[in-house]
């Protein structure tokens, strides 16, 4: 299985492109939580072609207790 990452410099290919053919995306959700109006459907459309997996980023610098 080979995922890729979704992001908006490229989101048309996931759509239009037969380049572009991953068994699922992935996001990190900090960076989608409370997208709306354009991006939203975007995002909702390649939801309907891929299967989506999340990830965090983990950031040493911002240790919580």
């Amino acid at each position: 299985m080979v995922g890729l990452g979704y992001r908006k410099d490229f989101s048309s290919e996931f759509l239009e492109s037969n380049t572009l053919k991953p068994d699922f995306i992935e996001v990190a959700p900090e960076n989608w939580i409370g997208i709306g109006g354009y991006w939203k459907r975007e995002f909702k459309k390649v939801l309907e072609r891929y299967p989506l997996y999340c990830h965090g980023f983990r950031f040493p610098s911002l240790r919580m207790p």
